[in-house]
């Protein structure tokens, strides 16, 4: 393994390269974590995968010191310039929030895609909270003073369970990140910076049936926060690309006990 920092306009990129295969896989963790939760695939796909796995602003040792905004175009950008092996079309490897942006990666650039493998992807689903909070003016000021004063919003999340329209995993999940300051302020500032990955699944389906991409979903049959039967449910709009795959866990997937499972399902 091997860890550089490539320079991006006035920031620092921090970024893993692992194993020396013949194709590209670009990794793209989840909320909170970094490149280093894929440091486990090495082994396993270095073989067949050149491994790139980024640190995203405001995550692991990235040095993010623009604004508060990164696009799609930027991410491709790191991408172009990371790449191993410049011509070849890419794989995308990504856990949870990474899935989404990689989703909306493929949407605007199908014809540099070979395939994806995500992990309970985020952005099969339209979350109307995130929606209202990076996408509009009021839901955004709303946002912001609740990273201030979350009292209002963690008695709302009380209420919804009693009335059993949440359950308590989701309120665990909420309590976490509102509960400590120093998690509100980070949950703004990567949420914010994030918001412009917005994959539309319709788009994105012609566009896998258009360039013939496969897809390979991955879910924990017990995961309360990215639920399989987004899964299946986009299946159904591009079933000869999408596969779905459940195994027995929560949503914490990128774990040792499953790398047998997992690289089974990569390498096919």
């Amino acid at each position: 393994m091997q860890a550089g920092y490539l320079i991006y306009k006035s920031s620092q990129i921090h970024y893993l390269r692992m194993g020396n295969g013949p194709s590209t896989l670009f990794c793209l963790h989840g909320f909170g974590e970094s490149a280093q939760h894929f440091y486990l695939f090495e082994a396993i796909l270095g073989q067949k995968f050149t491994l790139i796995a980024v640190d995203l602003p405001f995550h692991g040792a990235t040095q993010w010191t623009g604004n508060l905004l990164f696009t799609p175009k930027d991410l491709l950008s790191l991408f172009q310039q990371l790449d191993p092996h410049p011509g070849q079309p890419w794989h995308f490897m990504g856990y949870s929030m990474g899935g989404r942006l990689l989703l909306h990666m493929t949407q605007l650039f199908p014809d540099k895609v070979a395939g994806m493998y995500l992990l309970a992807p985020d952005g099969l689903r339209l979350n109307p909270w995130y929606w209202l909070a990076t996408q509009t003016k009021v839901g955004n000021k709303l946002f912001r003073h609740t990273m201030y004063q979350p009292q209002w919003a963690l008695g709302l999340v009380k209420w919804a369970v009693r009335w059993n329209l949440l359950n308590r995993s989701i309120q665990k999940f909420i309590d976490y990140y509102l509960g400590d300051a120093t998690i509100r302020e980070e949950l703004y500032i990567r949420w914010t910076t994030l918001r412009t990955f917005r994959p539309q699944l319709n788009r994105l389906a012609k566009k896998l049936q258009q360039h013939q991409i496969p897809v390979r979903l991955v879910f924990g049959g017990y995961d309360r926060i990215i639920l399989p039967k987004r899964g299946w449910a986009f299946q159904q709009k591009a079933p000869e690309q999408v596969q779905v795959y459940v195994l027995e866990e929560g949503h914490q997937l990128l774990k040792e006990r499953h790398l047998s499972a997992l690289a089974e399902i990569i390498l096919g």
